[in-house]
């Protein structure tokens, strides 16, 4: 997510100064490859933003890229990473795996919808939608880099012939659905598409402006999420000691729902050092559909609190289970800065639904 927001920033800057640049997309994939489908990569005479492998791939990619800006014409350009032929290829990779990368000058020559538009409002207005892009074809009608845009009030823009369309769309609405990314293909296989879930960035809520709260909102606004600080203390809960909080809300835990609306896909990290203010938050996040609580402090401490609420039928069925006590995976965290590690890569596996353990351990794909 924070590679996609530099990008757009990027996009923006140049969009405004009216140049040309050029964006390199993953469309494809097989095998072990250090990027997935979507990945992005800004490219300009003087700048590249983001990358579509570990750094491997990214000076070939610019060479495309010149004749791309050059051109006009987009291209996909297939790089073979397996421990076989990286050596003649002469990049020394050797991830094992296939890499197809889209290449396409920007601003588009032809009537290409505006996807870096629809892109930067999905992350600006907490939005999602589907943009499908094609990456092969020989259909007159469908050329390479011809799309498919679907956003989440069912609206569409698309350029692709329409045949194709209709049933890129129908795909496109079940991704819009699931949440998730495919790469499928139409016309006999003579035309591939990746059709691309677009979700916007995780919103944390982190209760509790302490010292503590600092490194966790750093780090997850270096991870691109969107993060709400909730504090009473206005002394504690600023922007010079946030600057990356996307919102500060000052109110006392009591005042909550008048100011916070709390729904999935939201997450929560509850951190106040305040018992009372713990239990009435508990209560409130517990009462709510978020699927993730995280509350800092002892074991013994936390289940006393939960018990509390229990007896007080102030927790519905089954959703004592969604607070995670003490927040975070056990690395050992000591410091501020360790816990909130801890923390955030426990939600990172939450959210991804991973067990959290070691890769070495781990006997299937990782992707």
């Amino acid at each position: 997510m924070r590679d996609l927001l530099d990008i757009l920033a990027a996009v923006r800057e140049f969009d405004d100064r009216g140049k040309p640049y050029a964006v390199a997309t993953v469309v494809k994939v097989a095998g072990s490859t250090y990027r997935r489908p979507g990945a992005r990569m800004f490219l300009s005479e003087t700048d590249t933003v983001g990358a579509v492998s570990g750094g491997c791939l990214e000076n070939d990619v610019r060479e495309h890229a010149s004749q791309v800006i050059a051109s006009g014409k987009p291209k996909v350009v297939r790089y073979d990473t397996s421990f076989e032929n990286d050596t003649v290829m002469g990049h020394g990779i050797g991830c094992d795996g296939i890499i197809n990368v889209l290449i396409e000058r920007l601003p588009a020559l032809d009537d290409a919808p505006a996807y870096t538009d629809f892109l930067a409002h999905c992350l600006a207005q907490n939005d999602h939608g589907v943009l499908a892009t094609v990456f092969a074809s020989d259909l007159p009608d469908t050329p390479i880099g011809s799309r498919l845009i679907l956003r989440s009030d069912g609206t569409t823009a698309s350029n692709i012939g329409s045949t194709t369309a209709q049933a890129v769309l129908a795909d496109a609405s079940q991704v819009i659905d699931a949440h998730q990314s495919i790469v499928t293909a139409y016309a006999d296989g003579r035309v591939e598409v990746l059709i691309e879930a677009i979700n916007p960035p995780l919103p944390l809520l982190v209760f509790g402006a302490g010292h503590d709260a600092m490194p966790l909102v750093a780090l997850a606004a270096a991870l691109g999420w969107h993060v709400t600080v909730v504090d009473p203390r206005d002394a504690l809960a600023n922007t010079a000691r946030f600057p990356g909080a996307a919102r500060i809300i000052i109110c006392h835990p009591e005042q909550l729902s008048q100011h916070l609306t709390l729904s999935s896909p939201a997450v929560a990290v509850v951190m106040t050092h305040n018992y009372e203010w713990d239990r009435i938050l508990a209560a409130a996040l517990l009462a709510s559909s978020i699927g993730y609580v995280g509350m800092l402090g002892p074991k013994k401490r936390t289940t006393r609190l939960l018990n509390a609420l229990e007896n007080a039928a102030e927790i519905p069925a089954g959703r004592r289970d969604v607070l995670r006590f003490p927040v975070g995976l056990d690395i050992g965290a000591e410091t501020s800065e360790e816990v909130a590690l801890s923390i955030i890569a426990e939600i990172q596996a939450v959210i991804r639904a991973r067990s959290a353990g070691f890769l070495k351990d781990r006997e299937s794909a990782i992707h």
